[in-house]
């Protein structure tokens, strides 16, 4: 049983470590901090400074568009707005940041492109960190994911970080991935019958559109798919944890 102090004390720290009220209302309702109210209320830009921290780490390529679009200013704004909005919980930080491409996607005034940037960053995370064990041997949206981006964000990302100027806007399909041998991340550009290879290789029908591929282009295209570490082959060895990485 949880003594009534701990109780109080909870009850008044969590809302001032999610930035709902103050140092000076948590001492109102606990009495005066030994350490001062200003000690106090540190603690929870020490929570603020982590949150921006694990958003800044699991969106590098987002956070560097931002300083093309207001300065690191822009980006703090966001991530704070973020925070506020989704608070963190639980003891995985990466966790905190799950839901930041859903929500920048209802924000004003933000590129839709960002967005998708978000989506590429956070897929790259989720596919590195994928437990070994999935449904399926190819581990399909666990480690692999196919996505339909409206520019070639996998090169925008690289371009983003490297403060170059981004490229045209291209769309592109690609298949996010761990690799099946070695554990890397890459990404995978399909054609149609890449795209046609991981539809049978998931037991999935044939779109119309992709009905007039040969048999032998839907063979090569999973071969090469194969090769690349998308799909795993008939005898795929023991892969290692490798650094996660833009490529």
């Amino acid at each position: 049983m949880i003594a009534p102090e701990m109780t109080a004390f909870f009850a008044a720290m969590a809302p001032m470590l999610a930035g709902r009220i103050d140092a000076a209302q948590v001492e109102s309702r606990l009495g005066p901090s030994p350490s001062g109210t200003a000690a106090l209320g540190f603690y929870a830009e020490l929570v603020r400074r982590n949150l921006h921290k694990i958003l800044s780490d699991v969106f590098p390529s987002v956070r560097a568009v931002c300083h093309g679009d207001g300065g690191e200013g822009r980006w703090v704004q966001l991530a704070a707005a973020y925070a506020d909005a989704h608070p963190g919980t639980g003891a995985d930080p990466n966790l905190f940041a799950a839901r930041f491409p859903q929500w920048l996607a209802t924000q004003t005034g933000v590129p839709a492109v960002w967005t998708e940037l978000a989506d590429y960053e956070w897929t790259r995370l989720i596919a590195f960190h994928a437990p070994d064990a999935a449904s399926d041997v190819d581990g399909f949206d666990v480690r692999l994911f196919v996505r339909q981006y409206s520019s070639d964000i996998p090169r925008l990302a690289v371009a983003a970080l490297r403060g170059e100027a981004p490229g045209a806007e291209v769309p592109v399909l690609v298949a996010v991935f761990r690799h099946a041998r070695t554990a890397h991340l890459g990404t995978f550009r399909l054609g149609a019958a890449g795209l046609a290879a991981l539809a049978r290789r998931r037991g999935l029908p044939l779109p119309a559109s992709l009905g007039a591929l040969s048999d032998d282009a839907i063979l090569q295209a999973q071969d090469a798919l194969v090769e690349a570490g998308v799909l795993v082959s008939a005898q795929s060895p023991d892969h290692r944890s490798e650094p996660c990485t833009h490529d």
